[in-house]
């Protein structure tokens, strides 16, 4: 059905990113776990200094294409 039914996957593993890649997947959006784990270790900073931390953190998002696929292939594992 490749062509037929557009595919849209949520995460950016490298059998996602090889089939976006080859066209038979359209996107996928993927957190950016770089950026939970950074957040998550300077808000426990903050909270062990007795700082104010906010309730919630917008980490981000990425909408990975045939466009920009290259990218996150050089950083699949």
């Amino acid at each position: 059905m490749a062509g037929k039914i557009k595919v849209v996957s949520m995460d950016a593993i490298k059998p996602i990113l090889d089939a976006i890649k080859e066209g038979v997947i359209e996107s996928t959006s993927a957190t950016i776990p770089q950026m939970q784990g950074s957040m998550a270790v300077l808000m426990l900073r903050k909270a062990s200094l007795g700082i104010q931390v906010p309730h919630a953190i917008d980490t981000g998002i990425d909408v990975i294409t045939q466009e920009n696929v290259d990218k996150f292939l050089a950083n699949a594992v």
